[in-house]
């Protein structure tokens, strides 16, 4: 519990002094947005369809890479199990 409270003011300071270090030294945006500018942005992109898009997309790509990589071991598997010669060129 106290190690969660430290990290927690550790991350607290560390974006205060980002956001402090910002406006004190009025570092351009595009170098260095503050944090209530990125945050502000990424609220924006949660709640817009094309940034759930764009997650579903890489989901959907995730689980076929998954799908055929599971397909394809099992069947090599099974190949290799069947064949002990073919098992033993492979080991």
């Amino acid at each position: 519990m106290k190690k969660t409270f430290y990290t927690l003011i550790v991350v607290i300071a560390l974006l205060l002094i980002w956001e402090g270090a910002v406006l004190i030294f009025n570092i351009d945006s595009a170098f260095l947005p503050s944090p209530t500018a990125v945050f502000k942005e990424f609220f924006i992109l949660i709640v817009t369809w094309d940034f759930w898009h764009h997650i579903l997309a890489t989901l959907a790509r995730t689980m076929v890479g998954f799908s055929v990589a599971t397909f394809v071991g099992l069947v090599l598997g099974i190949t290799l199990g069947i064949f002990k010669g073919l098992y033993r060129v492979f080991e």
